[in-house]
């Protein structure tokens, strides 16, 4: 399931437990067609045991709602607790306390009650009522689900920089970019409009963005080169001449990422729309996917802190003719870490609303 095929969407349950409205932590799961699960969203029902809770998903997939009563924390010589506090004993038994009186509990365990499960009694200088621990109810699959047809990045908050080009270089995220010598053209995809540069034309970012060898990092965009030549650069992030990495193309049919002196290359046809992905795994190694596909990794990963530059190695250095589209920058996520079916549309520029 890649991320963009991801939807918001609103769920509504009733809790009810031993047929009566309840107040329960609600955790939404999804199973997928592939078999895999994952969290999708969670809440909590009111006094009447209603939740309505936002969720990320997909509508074809199967989703189920489980109630989780709240289990408490254990017990702890000379805990102080608060009103509406839980304890679970040491040995549990199917019952918590809950503190109807705030206080400190005593050194050693008390024996625990269970048969006057409506009388609170003395625990230390607190008073705590017995009260049963029921286990997580289970509802679904669930069709109570308003879908929203937009989509969203789970990784939103870790975008540093997104640029859709559409006819200017506003970046979602909000940083500020100049250039010079550059235009826009249709795609003639999904994609919409794309940069285009030629001769000297670039963009550069007026922000500096840090990538380090132990941090997860992801670099994409599209790229369609439209004249020959030899060395060109579509993307480089320039901190200073002998501290650089970027994509470059280095003769009609082979893609290069490198740091320095480092190389990963990949054979392309650079004159047809390609996505490229540049993925830092945080374990001081990087690989490079063209279209969904790693064609190489390396072990060997630079730390730097520069420019980001579109159309050219650094100054006036490279230079790049043709088209680049959808530039995301996502600090401490590797989004692929395995072949992916790449985006065919813009990148979404907002987040989950859980």
């Amino acid at each position: 399931m890649a991320e963009t095929d991801l939807r918001f969407g609103m769920l509504s349950a009733t809790v009810r437990v031993e047929d009566q409205p309840a107040v329960r932590r609600v955790v939404a799961i999804e199973l997928d067609a592939a078999g895999q699960w994952r969290v999708c969203g969670d809440g909590k029902s009111d006094e009447s045991g209603v939740v309505k809770m936002a969720i990320s998903g997909m509508p074809s997939n199967t989703i189920y709602a489980v109630a989780i009563d709240d289990w408490g924390q254990p017990f702890a010589p000379s805990l102080a607790v608060s009103y509406g506090d839980i304890v679970r004993p040491s040995n549990f038994l199917g019952w918590v306390y809950v503190a109807t009186e705030p206080g400190v509990l005593p050194n050693d365990e008390p024996d625990w009650w269970n048969s006057r499960a409506g009388i609170p009694q003395p625990v230390g200088t607190a008073m705590m009522q017995a009260t049963r621990h029921y286990q997580p109810i289970a509802h679904g699959p669930v069709t109570d689900i308003e879908w929203v047809g937009v989509e969203f990045d789970p990784h939103w908050s870790s975008v540093v920089s997104l640029l859709h080009f559409n006819g200017d270089l506003t970046d979602e995220t909000g940083g500020t970019w100049t250039g010079q010598g550059y235009s826009f053209e249709e795609s003639g995809t999904g994609l919409g409009l794309m940069l285009k540069t030629a001769n000297d034309g670039f963009a550069m970012s007026s922000f500096n963005v840090g990538l380090t060898s132990s941090e997860p990092y992801t670099i994409e965009f599209f790229l369609k080169k439209q004249t020959s030549g030899t060395t060109a650069t579509p993307f480089s992030l320039y901190e200073s001449s002998t501290n650089r990495m970027g994509l470059y193309f280095n003769n009609q049919t082979a893609a290069r990422l490198w740091q320095n002196a480092n190389t990963i290359s990949g054979t392309v046809d650079m004159y047809q729309m390609h996505h490229y992905a540049i993925v830092g795994m945080g374990d001081n190694t990087h690989r490079l996917f063209i279209d969904g596909f790693q064609v190489g990794s390396s072990s060997r990963v630079i730390s730097i802190s520069g420019t980001l530059n579109l159309g050219r190695a650094g100054p006036s250095t490279e230079p790049y003719s043709g088209l680049i589209g959808e530039l995301r920058v996502t600090k401490g996520v590797a989004r692929y870490t395995e072949n992916f079916t790449p985006p065919t549309s813009q990148f979404p520029s907002a987040g989950p609303v859980l």
